[in-house]
């Protein structure tokens, strides 16, 4: 089963298979914790099995939606199963600006 939990105001968790069987679920949920973040709001993907190309869409949405609201979005621990898709797709640079490194 896949979970999009919100930890805090800003603070969110994905856990599960983040596949275009799943993911579709997770989009509004997403919108809402990011519009009501309140500037700042960071996904943790440490709880991530699987990853499809549906994973890299979805996380473009939630971007896109982070510009639209002027909330500054990060993602951490990022699935290095994700990185073949995000290299392929040419959007290595687009999420090196939001990808951190757990401290």
């Amino acid at each position: 089963m896949t979970t999009l939990e919100s930890l805090s105001a800003n603070l969110a968790n994905v856990s599960g298979d983040m596949l275009a069987s799943t993911v579709v679920a997770l989009i509004e949920p997403g919108h809402e914790m990011i519009r009501s973040s309140g500037g700042e709001w960071c996904l943790d993907m440490s709880n991530v099995d699987r990853v499809s190309s549906a994973a890299v869409a979805l996380l473009l949405d939630w971007m896109r939606t982070a510009r639209q609201h002027d909330v500054h979005m990060t993602i951490r621990s990022v699935p290095e199963r994700l990185m073949p898709i995000l290299q392929v797709s040419d959007l290595e640079v687009l999420f090196a600006e939001v990808m951190v490194t757990d401290a």
